[in-house]
Formats: C-alpha cells, structure tokens, sequence
C-alpha cells in the first residue's frame, strides 16, 4: 500500500510541474551521467533517465561519458521530447567495445500515442538493461577480471 501512496504522490508532483519546465541549450547529458556514476560508488547500479528536446552540444563527451557509465554499472535512458533535432542519437546509445555493457538506449516519447505503451517501454528496456548487467558480471565472475581504472 506504501508503494501504491508513493507513485500516486509522485504522479501528481510530475504532472503538476511537467508542463512549467521550460527547456533550452546548450544542452550536456555529462554532469548528470557523471552524478550517476559518483552514487553508484557507494550505492552500487543505477539507472538515471534523461529527458531532453534534442542532442547535446558536447556529443563526442557524452560517448566518452556513457561508456564510463558501462563500467560503473550505470543504465542511461535517454527520452526524447519534442521535435529533436533526433538525428544522430543512435551515437549516443551505441554499444561499443569500449564499453562493459550495452547500457544506453533512447525512447521517442512522442512516438508512443498511449502513456501505457511509453510505459511500458520505459519498463522493458530497465529489464534488458537489468539482464544485461547480470549476464555482463556472469562474465566477469567466470574469468575473474575487471577493467581497472
């Protein structure tokens, strides 16, 4: 029942303040990446969402950014709303060798017309990114090696 109280309360919040946030450039996904990281030192994996009405400025820092993530066991969604620019966020989501694991991915908001399917969405790509981590640590478990920083 708790649980139920606590999404109710911040579904309100959400929607009472969502449609007074005014957005603007330059944009950069790296502090908030970066924040990420820093907490999973002490809190172990997290997943942070980024809501964004286009491509950062800073493309190249922010691939560098997502692959330390990978490494610090840090799930990056990045959701889409508005009208972009969106080209080139595949960039961005890529999986790379450089990274431990496939932990970026992006949702167009507005490609979904019912809240249930974004939803939706945005719970399936947590349980990828989840089964991801845990197959990713299988690996790293069974051959007893780590990138080392």
């Amino acid at each position: 029942k708790q649980w139920y109280q606590r999404r109710v309360r911040a579904l309100s919040y959400y929607n009472s303040t969502v449609y007074n946030i005014e957005m603007s450039g330059p944009r950069s996904f790296v502090p908030a990446i970066q924040h990420a990281i820093d907490q999973s030192h002490t809190t172990g994996p997290h997943a942070i969402f980024i809501l964004s009405n286009g491509l950062p400025n800073d493309i190249q820092k922010c691939c560098e950014a997502m692959v330390d993530a990978s490494w610090h066991d840090v799930f990056v969604i990045i959701i889409g709303i508005g009208d972009g620019p969106w080209a080139g966020i595949s960039r961005l989501t890529k999986f790379s060798e450089d990274k431990k694991f496939s932990n970026s991915s992006y949702i167009l908001h507005n490609s979904f017309p019912d809240k249930v399917d974004f939803l939706r969405s945005v719970v399936l790509t947590l349980k990828d990114f989840n089964s991801s981590l845990q197959e990713e640590n299988r690996k790293v478990e069974n051959s007893g090696s780590r990138k080392v920083d």
